[in-house]
């Protein structure tokens, strides 16, 4: 029950929540009259801000559910597993091979 509540409370959360409003842009300083006939301002874009993971919020929290609750290692390690048995395989097929000729 305590596991409902907790990810019901993190759906509610993040689907709740709106994408941050950018800050007001500062004013431009005062320039005097010799600054205006030399070169015009360099134009300035605004940093874009790219996803660090490049996965959605909702991907994000999954992933930050499962780990808490021990599902990423234990999939860690199946995946682990799984390719010590496949090494395991190819070599006993070498030996096999080796042995056979």
């Amino acid at each position: 029950m305590k596991n409902f509540l907790f990810v019901a409370a993190v759906l509610a959360f993040m689907f709740g929540c709106e994408p941050a409003e950018p800050s007001a842009k500062p004013a431009a300083p005062a320039a005097s009259a010799a600054d205006t006939t030399a070169t015009p301002p360099a134009k300035t874009t605004p940093p874009k801000s790219a996803p660090a993971s490049g996965k959605s919020l909702g991907q994000e929290v999954s992933d930050a559910v499962d780990y808490g609750t021990g599902a990423a290692q234990l999939r860690a390690k199946q995946r682990a597993t799984k390719k010590i048995e496949n090494i395991n395989q190819q070599k006993n097929a070498e030996l096999e091979k080796a042995l056979q000729e």
